[in-house]
């Protein structure tokens, strides 16, 4: 008989090599035999078409007092403007002295923060023209907003401000009453309104203003605005508007039509599309875009129009109003929509975040909706998608950030509050991110913006810290079984990464998909910690500024899988930057006879 010590064959050291994560954070599939080129975990990493960068900390750029619902610029020639929206006010915030300090809005007293914007030209300039189907319409020329109002509007001055005035009320300034469109503050306490036809004369200089909430004085008299005029249907019904060959186009809040105005232009009498004999599911139209395909001839620009119940309806033509110019292409079935500002354009294709994941409207012409789920863009992060819609808010702010090919998306998280998820639009790879807090998205510039619930707008991956707060970034390759369920026992591990400065990872093993036991972060990529086990013993140049560096620490864990994490913190002045582009794992096998 043998003694169990002979029984016991001997451990043999081996390795394993998890090359740089090019497949990003993969949450779908099995979990067992993952392919090494994924993660489990890839938090505040940017993927790219080599791997993955951790990502720059975000400066704050703006404060504007309650929870950021729309951030959205405008345009013309080399002037930008760039505005952000809460439940009650639109601000300017394209530049700030002081980023701490709230900002005087430049429309207050409104109702709801979710606005529809659209920039459109005519001969008479470039226009951004807001509506939310809660306040009158605006539009915006670089200079004035004016409201989308059915008669002329008028103006005058106020000062003196004790209680705040809300858009809707009745202002009454002695004999003379007018409803009131917008207030547009210059400071806490002076401002003018914008309000429609005045009854009882014009109102007079240094008389009492009231409203049912509001109280001030006037200071000077009334005077006409703009005699554009917007009929058809109530501005403050309409919730979401774009342009479509040289038309805007409007949804009807809680209707199944759409409206149009006259080719070029921003005011008039708007026309009635209605659509209840399209859809068959019920609901609502929630938004439209334009979806452009080439019909063999060329490109051509259809127009597309999607309900909260996931129909989509796809028209060509030139004139809605001829039905020899105007025709149905078809009408297909998504997952629901998850809200009005859900969707982006990738190319000419019309993408859409559902309930089902984000579909493209060109797949959805060609699939049913069970073989969208599986070709959904967020296939690969199926579970974390799942768990963001099951948790039921209905704010997904998206930005296509062109100038990083990566497309972001503000989520609920499982864990509380809000997180970002990012993909890289070339490969597919997605990753988490945590520390930005998103409710808002816009790109002004080059650079990508978030809003938060708690009023800041930040600048996005700039810096070593999250508005002077550390942070770290988590990279955890899929686990493996390396071929067999033997019990299987971490040595060593060596890394390697790529990065303009001195990187001091902690890295740690784990076992048996288990990832709640993460080391915490040591240091970063400053150069004033040291390496957790090791010193660093390599490094090499590879590009411009850029070194790949090589560490080796001891690691313990056994278990039937394994995996590495690696975790790197930042507090700096300058982004880190640093690379993923290996992990090895030296382990023994135990095996028995």
């Amino acid at each position: 008989m043998f003694s169990r010590s002979a029984q016991r064959r001997t451990r043999k050291a081996r390795e394993f090599v998890w090359p740089a994560p090019v497949a990003g954070l993969v949450k779908s599939g099995s979990v067992v035999g993952g392919d090494p080129r994924a993660a489990e975990v890839l938090e505040n990493f940017i993927p790219t078409a080599e791997g993955a960068r951790m990502r720059g900390g975000c400066e704050k750029h703006a404060t504007v007092g309650a929870e950021v619902q729309t951030l959205f610029t405008y345009q013309s020639g080399s002037a930008e403007r760039f505005f952000a929206a809460t439940e009650t006010t639109l601000t300017d915030v394209t530049s700030t002295a002081d980023p701490d300090a709230e900002l005087i809005p430049t429309i207050s007293g409104l109702r709801g923060g979710k606005w529809s914007t659209v920039q459109f030209g005519t001969a008479g300039g470039q226009f951004v023209v807001a509506v939310n189907g809660e306040n009158c319409g605006f539009r915006y020329d670089g200079t004035n907003w004016n409201v989308m109002g059915a008669v002329a509007q008028n103006q005058v001055s106020y000062d003196g401000l004790t209680a705040p005035f809300i858009v809707g009320q009745t202002i009454t300034a002695g004999s003379s009453h007018a409803t009131l469109l917008a207030v547009l503050p210059s400071s806490a306490t002076e401002g003018t309104f914008i309000i429609g036809a005045i009854t009882g004369g014009p109102f007079s200089d240094n008389v009492a203003v009231t409203s049912d909430t509001g109280a001030a004085v006037i200071n000077g008299t009334s005077s006409s605005r703009s005699a554009l005029t917007f009929t058809g249907i109530q501005s403050c019904a309409l919730s979401f508007v774009w342009s479509h060959k040289k038309r805007l186009w409007f949804v009807e809040k809680g209707a199944l039509s759409a409206w149009y105005l006259p080719v070029n232009s921003i005011a008039g009498e708007a026309v009635e599309f209605p659509l209840d004999g399209v859809f068959r599911l019920g609901g609502s139209l929630l938004f439209g875009g334009t979806w452009s395909t080439d019909s063999g001839s060329g490109m051509d620009d259809l127009i597309v129009f999607i309900t909260t119940e996931g129909e989509v309806a796809v028209y060509e033509g030139v004139d809605p109003g001829d039905a020899d110019a105007w025709s149905l292409i078809g009408a297909y079935v998504i997952g629901k929509p998850l809200a009005k500002d859900g969707w982006f354009r990738a190319g000419g294709d019309l993408v859409v975040l559902t309930e089902d994941g984000i579909v493209s409207v060109s797949e959805a012409m060609r699939k049913d909706r069970a073989a969208l789920q599986s070709g959904a863009v967020t296939a690969p992060i199926e579970a974390i998608w799942n768990d963001a819609v099951a948790l039921g808010q209905s704010s997904f702010p998206v930005a296509l950030w062109s100038t990083t090919t990566t497309l972001w998306v503000g989520v609920p998280s499982a864990m509380g509050g809000r997180m970002a998820i990012v993909a890289n639009t070339k490969t597919g790879a997605w990753a988490t991110v945590s520390g930005w807090p998103a409710t808002a998205f816009c790109v002004f510039g080059d650079d990508l913006y978030f809003g938060a619930e708690d009023g800041s707008i930040a600048r996005c991956d700039t810096s070593g810290s999250d508005m002077g707060a550390p942070y770290s970034a988590v990279y955890v390759p899929k686990f493996q079984e390396f071929g067999s369920m033997a019990e299987k026992f971490a040595i060593h591990a060596q890394w390697t990464i790529r990065s303009a400065g001195k990187v001091y990872p902690a890295i740690a093993a784990l076992r048996n998909f288990d990832i709640d036991s993460l080391p915490p972060p040591i240091g970063g990529t400053d150069g004033t910690v040291s390496l957790w086990g090791s010193a660093i013993w390599g490094s090499a140049v590879w590009g411009s500024k850029m070194t790949t560096q090589t560490g080796r620490v001891s690691v313990t864990g056994f278990g039937t899988s394994l995996s590495l994490a690696v975790v790197i913190g930042s507090s700096g002045i300058s982004a880190p930057g640093a690379e993923i582009v290996a992990l090895q794992l030296r382990y023994e096998a135990g095996e028995t006879l």
